[in-house]
């Protein structure tokens, strides 16, 4: 296992050269940039050093394979991303990458060859930053891209939409908008029996509960909704502010669109929190306001809130998302504001709960306790890779490990206390790989369906139209 480890530290200090540092201390690696494609590469040939055989598909998503026995035996898969969102962190992707590598360094080392293939998926465009969306390469992995995400437009790094940046890093855009249009995946997903993806994901949910591991039993539902309210510009003190009515009462008059979006979210965290005191799932936020024509003396005549509830109960998503829709409207005629319906209030995400397969929850459970470590099972907050093979019906689950806590930033860490080496044979990282190596080689894989025996992993991805890659 030593040697794995020390693998993953020379590899992750290669991986820090790549991109450009902040000041702070972190990585800019944005998705379909060069610094993800030299990444790759550095990762890619590893692989094929150990003994792989490398793929690239079109939409860029690696996947190098370890060999097993038995052809016919369904693969069991691993790994994550290497993109980060802007002055980030170096190990959030890029951790679960090289734990997969690890494993196949300990296969390697000890000349074990497994029944079924091991495989590790690198996939593309996991962050949302650059084009406005997440987990944009296994969407095109299983098949549910959309042709619309093409014209998606950079918001960071060099101006250009997603196909320009795909086109530049070599991918066969022609071939891939064919198969996004006929909703054809790029990974032969009937060849997976299983997948597992590592994380640093509630580093202290896990610690809260003195775990060394925690173990995801699903993948929240997300559901974000933007609103704009429309309102009239004045001066801040100029602009009439109060009316008599007939009945003496004071009338506001003032159509401050900004006041409309405060009294939204207030109304938004309320419900939310009753919804958590009914002791369902719910994590929430109002992660943007913006007043874009405000100053300190002018009442902005527009202004705009995102709404975001996360749950791993459906029926949270659909109750906040009626909430809305309807004390947005009432929030509109009791301060005499006004939007657009088609186009001021929009849900900008809807993405479904992702159940995790109990079968590999239990396995990476027996498995973490037999090498004397504590799991703790715990949804995931945050949506991840797997989620997408989940929802394409492969057996899927995630492995998260303690650390201080600091991720998507520049100290981000995978360590307990400052100072310590991530990779060390006692640390987080070195228990989840124990765990996950030990489920894979204990794991008894399907046999593949009639049809599709006599074609191994490697020649499925040929037929998919992956091109191998030789180093």
């Amino acid at each position: 296992m030593q040697a794995a480890l020390d693998l993953c530290r020379d590899l992750s200090t290669q991986l820090d050269e790549i991109g450009h540092h902040t000041l702070e201390g972190g990585v800019d690696c944005l998705a379909y940039s060069d610094e993800e494609t030299r990444a790759m590469t550095v990762i890619s040939k590893a692989a094929f050093e150990l003994g792989c055989r490398v793929f690239q598909d079109h939409a860029g998503n690696i996947t190098a394979v370890l060999e097993g026995e038995n052809p016919d035996m369904k693969a069991i898969l691993g790994g994550s991303h290497v993109d980060a969102v802007p002055q980030g962190g170096q190990y959030d992707g890029r951790a679960g990458v090289l734990l997969e590598l690890g494993i196949l360094k300990e296969l390697h080392d000890r000349g074990e060859r497994l029944p079924h293939d091991s495989v590790l998926q690198i996939f593309r465009a996991e962050e949302s930053p650059r084009f406005g969306k997440a987990l944009i390469g296994s969407y095109f992995a299983t098949g549910t891209a959309l042709a619309d995400d093409f014209a998606r437009q950079a918001l960071f790094g060099k101006k250009q939409n997603l196909k320009e940046a795909m086109r530049g890093q070599g991918m066969d855009i022609d071939a891939l908008v064919d198969k996004v249009q006929n909703g054809v995946p790029l990974l032969p997903l009937s060849h997976i029996g299983a997948a597992i993806e590592m994380h640093i994901e509630q580093a202290n949910v896990i610690r809260r509960n003195e775990a060394d591991l925690g173990i995801v039993t699903a993948i929240r539902g997300n559901t974000r909704i933007d609103i704009t309210y429309r309102g009239e510009a004045g001066h801040t003190g100029g602009a009439a502010q109060f009316e008599t009515a007939a009945s003496d009462a004071l009338h506001d008059v003032r159509q401050e669109a900004s006041r409309g979006i405060i009294a939204m979210a207030y109304l938004f965290e309320g419900k939310c929190n009753e919804i958590a005191r009914s002791g369902r799932d719910i994590v929430f936020s109002v992660p943007e306001i913006r007043t874009p024509d405000s100053s300190f003396t002018k009442i902005c005549d527009h202004a705009a809130v995102r709404l975001e509830v996360r749950s791993t109960d459906p029926t949270v998503l659909n109750e906040i998302a009626q909430f809305v829709n309807e004390e947005s409207v009432q929030i509109a005629q009791d301060r005499n504001l006004y939007f657009d319906r088609e186009k001021d209030k929009k849900v900008v995400i809807s993405s479904p709960v992702s159940r995790l397969s109990e079968d590999v929850i239990a396995a990476l459970e027996r498995n973490a306790t037999s090498l004397g470590l504590k799991p703790v099972r715990l949804p995931s907050g945050a949506g991840h890779d797997v989620m997408n093979l989940a929802l394409a019906g492969v057996p899927s689950s995630m492995v998260f490990i303690p650390h201080n806590g600091l991720s998507h930033r520049p100290d981000e860490d995978m360590v307990l206390t400052p100072g310590d080496d991530p990779f060390a044979i006692q640390s987080p990282f070195a228990n989840a790989l124990s765990t996950i190596y030990t489920a894979k080689t204990g794991m008894t894989m399907d046999i593949k369906d009639g049809a599709e025996r006599g074609t191994s992993f490697c020649q499925a991805m040929l037929n998919h139209g992956a091109r191998e890659l030789r180093f």
